[in-house]
């Protein structure tokens, strides 16, 4: 078994489900030392992570997200570890550019889902 976990995503990631609080109860559970939030382009849950650090002291954690960048060689994910907890300067224009992205893409998805028939917009 792992003692460190450094990838984990949560709700606030398109592509996660999970909550802050799961993974730092089940590192309690399996005995891991230290997890890193690392959701997609944003530490909007960073918030959840300082709550959760607070209930479950004996689990580490580091602050950080998963960030695209491009490069000669195409787009690449990088895991980034240990962000300041308030992104400033360009560091914060590239989670505010990456967070506008997702509204977008997520209110594009709401919208053809409602046109669809499902009842899956903001109200719902």
């Amino acid at each position: 078994m792992a003692s460190f976990d450094l990838h984990l995503h949560t709700h606030w990631s398109y592509d996660a489900f999970s909550a802050v609080e799961d993974y730092f109860r089940l590192a309690r559970e399996k005995k891991t030392r230290a997890i890193a939030i690392t959701d997609h382009h944003l530490m909007d849950g960073y918030h959840d992570v300082l709550s959760c650090a607070e209930k479950y002291p004996d689990v580490g954690y580091f602050s950080g997200a998963e960030i695209t960048v491009n490069s000669p060689f195409g787009a690449v994910d990088l895991v980034c570890l240990n962000l300041p907890r308030r992104p400033e300067g360009e560091l914060a224009g590239v989670f505010e550019i990456y967070r506008n992205w997702q509204v977008a893409y997520g209110d594009g998805i709401s919208k053809n889902m409602c046109q669809l028939g499902f009842p899956f917009c903001d109200a719902e």
